[in-house]
């Protein structure tokens, strides 16, 4: 059973879903450490003249008493950083490297306080139209204990091998660079002021002294092809791709992870045959809610990437545009004037109380401020300058709540809804009228970066 002290949140992207879980019930958990940052389109957002089209994606786990800290610093610094180096030609295993190198390095050089605290990092690089053969390229890269793992055709694949002192080759090097295993499968050195499970992982200077470091930040590479067959479609079993920190891993096995994902992946299908929305943070949610309920004791966090979805973001002019949306038939829609909470399951006294509900755990943006409106029917938040968000034209025409009519013959019930879905509409034709160049503080677009505190 999992506790009512677990905070929860969920966000979905074009491409993937996101689920976390702040596991506050255990002591050391009072804050959450966890991140992640989703960059759907690495050169819209950064400006970057890359050669090919790039999707980032990765999952942060701090740990020590500023955990929280260096989770926000490398989920703003790092996508930016492999964003300069690929501009400057260096190929992506060689850029994703210097990227964390320097993202310590500057970590380090801004003085930050991380002498005991520090974060490990698992990312993947989408590369598209790469070479001749206009090929799909998938480089994963990890420092540390966070893991990824591909999921399809009722197999999977565990993509990474985790820097622990569990690891042979790596408590080897520890010992030769100097520091010593302890009996509770960690290590330290002479007179540091506490000891690590991870062997690799930014921050955590004590661990790392100039003549020889201990502790490194260089990460793990490898790469996995994908093929583009003659219609443009991949041609790969493999469905999606997960991205979870250890308070997941270490408590649900691969093949259970697989068989929820899968079984979620059909259940989505199902409900949403045209494949018009990803709602993929539905299946991250249930992840993470397992590793819980089978006694996981740190936080827990996920990320679900449709990698079809990846590689047909390219061809689509909004990140989460909906295609063919001139074929939906119009339907009358039902005005809830409750403030509710799709995720939740909970209601609000107001809806100043609801968007301050959604900004801390729904659509809190770290970079800037994102406007936003509920859908009339369903109070899902929907915006037209967050990719986090549904399109709130596309979202009103498909909402599912839409359906669920009370009484459409009742003329009050008809002037809630057109007064409702008015007032926002106008409210939301206001906001397309304002420029992310006008505006400093609009996030941008495609990218993502989060951090709970």
């Amino acid at each position: 059973m999992v506790s009512s002290s677990t905070e929860c949140r969920v966000l979905d992207f074009f491409t993937c879903g996101v689920a976390q879980r702040q596991n506050a019930e255990v002591p050391k958990n009072a804050k959450q450490q966890d991140s992640f940052f989703v960059v759907e389109d690495l050169g819209k957002v950064f400006a970057a003249p890359l050669p090919f089209r790039c999707s980032l994606y990765g999952v942060i786990d701090g740990h020590g008493t500023l955990g929280e800290v260096a989770a926000d610093f490398v989920s703003k610094h790092l996508p930016k950083q492999l964003a300069t180096l690929l501009v400057c030609g260096l190929p992506p295993p060689e850029a994703i490297c210097h990227a964390f190198t320097l993202t310590d390095h500057a970590a380090a050089v801004q003085n930050l306080p991380f002498f005991v605290s520090g974060c490990c990092v698992t990312l993947t690089l989408v590369t598209e139209n790469v070479g001749q053969y206009n090929s799909t390229e998938m480089y994963t890269s990890w420092l540390g204990d966070c893991s990824a793992m591909l999921a399809g055709g009722g197999t999977h694949l565990h993509l990474t091998n985790e820097h622990k002192v569990s690891r042979v080759d790596e408590a080897q090097r520890i010992i030769k660079s100097g520091g010593f295993l302890t009996g509770d499968g960690r290590f330290s050195t002479m007179g540091a002021p506490g000891r690590l499970q991870v062997t690799r992982a930014i921050g955590d200077w004590w661990a790392k002294p100039k003549d020889q470091p201990v502790l490194l930040s260089l990460p793990e590479i490898r790469r996995d092809d994908l093929q583009v067959l003659p219609d443009g479609e991949l041609d790969t079993h493999w469905q999606v791709l997960i991205l979870a920190t250890d308070g997941v891993w270490e408590f649900v096995p691969d093949h259970v992870m697989t068989e929820i994902i899968l079984q979620g992946l059909q259940y989505l299908k199902s409900m949403d045959p045209a494949d018009r929305g990803a709602h993929l943070s539905v299946i991250a949610l249930k992840v993470v809610t397992e590793a819980l309920r089978r006694g996981s004791d740190d936080n827990a966090s996920a990320l679900i990437i449709n990698l079809h979805r990846v590689h047909r973001s390219q061809d689509t002019d909004r990140i989460n545009r909906i295609e063919n949306i001139n074929e939906i038939v119009p339907q009358p829609f039902r005005s809830n004037t409750i403030p509710s909470c799709p995720w939740c399951d909970l209601e609000f006294d107001s809806f100043k109380v609801w968007k301050k509900h959604m900004r801390q755990l729904h659509v809190q943006s770290i970079d800037g401020y994102v406007d936003f409106e509920p859908c009339p029917a369903c109070w899902r938040p929907l915006s037209d300058t967050h990719t986090g968000l549904p399109n709130f034209t596309d979202h009103i025409r498909l909402c599912p709540e839409r359906y669920n009519s009370i009484d459409r013959n009742t003329p009050s019930t008809q002037s809630r809804s057109t007064d409702s879905f008015n007032k926002i509409n106008n409210n939301m034709n206001h906001h397309r009228t304002i420029s992310t160049n006008s505006n400093p503080l609009l996030l941008p677009k495609h990218y993502r970066s989060e951090i709970t505190t």
